[in-house]
């Protein structure tokens, strides 16, 4: 995972077209905006579809064990 230090009004660019922006911070809570095609799915993670969170974590850890099918 990449671990990024941001400030208030700064944003990562993933892809071609997905922004993410730090529009504020206030003590402990962080808002973040995303900007992305209406293709691309964007959850909570305390919202997301059941199975989803599961599905991404596996599919991160064989990408780490060189697992992954290409």
């Amino acid at each position: 995972m990449l671990t990024l230090t941001r400030k208030a009004g700064q944003k990562l660019i993933i892809g071609d077209d997905i922004c993410i922006e730090i529009v504020s911070i206030s003590g402990r809570q962080v808002a973040v905006g995303v900007s992305a095609p209406d293709s691309v799915r964007v959850y909570r993670e305390e919202i997301a579809p059941e199975g989803l969170l599961e599905s991404i974590m596996s599919s991160l850890s064989k990408e780490k064990s060189g697992t992954a099918k290409k």
